[in-house]
């Protein structure tokens, strides 16, 4: 669907409209371009709140910051900036992440590595993110990342919401809705996810929302951003050769144990290469925006509130306009990263 969406964007300029019937005020407007993005998230952004309709589509994340406008949103982003930027916060970051390191990820890899198996990356990675957050939110590790695997309701239930979150975008309103009445389908599965979540995060605190909110934003982005990641190394061994030989020169002779935040921070072709992932596969694909009040977009389209926007970051991060001259996919020749030429 990204795909599609950023083929049809690129004959669009960057911009188009999908127009409904006339009597269901179903206008789609969607968009890639900078100055329309950079409008309505920073310029105007009083006049561009989530929507009632997002509201409806994301309920399960009843009044977290994902799911609010307005003051609730400056309340949550206050909240949350402020724990953030608590001086303990980094520190405990590092010491949460190298305890799960070594006592849950490495660990699965060596025994997959020697049994030379296949295993799904993308799991572990999920596995990883879901116990540092809960760590880190909850003060409790459920231990999902350990060497059997075994199966933990809760941490599957992220994915099963949010494979229905996706098809809540794909279906029309009256249909998911009917579904969910009817306990049909994927919207079953994430009124299931939902009792699990409440189930699990009740017994640490009340504070239900604002921490499934942090939760997901903790588990589903850090770990499809290392998915993709290691998914493009794993397509160029000149990438990781490199990135390899950044770590050597970093560790100098020590233990990778003695790594810390000051030393990342100085690995430049690390945080390019990790930076590049991101922009081709943003974990946060696209934004829903809806207008509180008429107005005209940069690029001259006509908006009302009854007007649907979708931000697509994933597009955004594969125009050629944006990035200057020829976008060269992976393809053995100039291997797993793209690289903008011209």
């Amino acid at each position: 669907m990204h795909d599609y969406a950023t083929r049809i964007l690129k004959l669009a300029n960057g911009t188009f409209m999908i127009k409904g019937p006339w009597f269901t005020n179903t206008d789609m407007l969607v968009t890639s371009d900078p100055a329309n993005i950079h409008y309505m998230l920073s310029k105007n952004f009083s006049n561009y709140p989530k929507g009632p309709e997002f509201r409806s589509i994301f309920d399960l994340l009843g009044d977290g910051i994902f799911n609010s406008d307005h003051e609730l949103w400056e309340l949550h982003r206050k909240t949350t900036m402020s724990v953030l930027k608590h001086p303990e916060f980094l520190p405990l970051i590092e010491t949460t992440f190298k305890m799960k390191v070594e006592n849950g990820l490495l660990p699965v890899l060596n025994l997959v590595s020697s049994r030379r198996e296949e295993t799904d990356l993308q799991e572990i990675f999920q596995r990883f993110t879901f116990d540092t957050t809960c760590t880190l939110l909850l003060v409790y590790d459920r231990e999902s990342l350990s060497i059997d695997l075994s199966f933990v309701p809760c941490e599957k239930a992220f994915t099963e919401a949010k494979e229905a979150l996706f098809m809540r975008h794909v279906l029309p309103e009256r249909v998911w809705k009917m579904q969910k009445r009817l306990g049909l389908w994927k919207e079953k599965k994430l009124s299931e996810a939902s009792k699990v979540f409440n189930e699990f995060i009740y017994k640490c605190l009340d504070l239900k929302d604002a921490v499934l909110n942090l939760m997901i934003a903790g588990r589903d982005t850090t770990s499809t951003a290392l998915s993709w990641f290691f998914y493009l190394l794993a397509r160029n061994r000149r990438v990781e050769e490199k990135i390899l030989d950044e770590i050597e020169h970093q560790l100098g002779g020590r233990e990778w144990g003695s790594f810390g935040l000051k030393e990342f921070e100085e690995m430049v072709y690390l945080h390019g290469g990790m930076c590049e992932a991101l922009r081709l596969y943003p974990p946060v694909a696209l934004e829903h925006k809806s207008p509180a009040r008429a107005d005209v977009l940069p690029t001259g389209h006509a908006v009302d509130e009854h007007t649907r926007i979708i931000l697509s970051f994933y597009s955004m991060g594969r125009m050629e306009g944006i990035w200057g001259g020829r976008i060269a996919w992976s393809s053995g020749q100039k291997g797993g990263f793209p690289v903008a030429e011209g």
